[in-house]
């Protein structure tokens, strides 16, 4: 999976709570972080804080598994 489509699956993840919890808990609208992951929408762009944050609230590390896989690097978890 890519960037491109590992953000807006992770956000609209029903197992997550899906979008309208995220964007509760992100002090976002639904319809800012919406618009945010639309794929065809070139006005919102979620900020890389913002992806972090994704990934913290909802343990789905998928979009910087993703960015790795473009930079041909692999995402390990640390196991502290």
């Amino acid at each position: 999976m890519n960037v491109i489509d590992a953000t807006p699956a992770t956000v609209h993840n029903p197992k997550h709570g899906g979008n309208i919890a995220l964007a509760s808990r992100m002090d976002m609208s639904n319809t800012m972080l919406n618009n945010k992951v639309n794929l065809t929408t070139n006005t919102h762009n979620l900020r890389l804080d913002e992806a972090l944050t994704v990934m913290e609230f909802t343990g789905d590390h998928s979009i910087i598994q993703a960015m790795a896989h473009q930079l041909s690097g692999k995402f390990t978890m640390l196991m502290i």
